[in-house]
């Protein structure tokens, strides 16, 4: 139910939660994020080269919401990691 409701949605606010972060980023949506400092979600969003998605206060979300994500780097960037991981299991698994 909750990924339905996140991969219909217009927009996302997410806070502290990596998975409302991670399956924001995945689904291509408009999103901000209230990590306070929480090390995974911040993380994240820090390595999908996306801070400017870290929200700081509620009065910002409005203002961020209206900014609109280029998704075409944030897309590169799954693939390669998503490349990363297969080859990563793969030596696993051969040994």
């Amino acid at each position: 139910r909750f990924l339905g409701y996140l991969k219909n949605a217009t927009y996302a606010v997410t806070s502290e939660t990596f998975h409302g972060t991670i399956f924001s980023i995945i689904f291509n949506k408009q999103f901000v994020t209230m990590t306070h400092g929480r090390f995974k979600s911040r993380e994240l969003v820090e390595r999908a080269n996306m801070q400017n998605r870290d929200c700081k206060s509620a009065d910002q979300i409005t203002k961020m919401l209206e900014e609109k994500i280029n998704y075409t780097e944030v897309n590169r960037w799954i693939e390669e990691e998503r490349k990363k991981a297969k080859d990563y299991l793969k030596n696993a698994i051969e040994g």
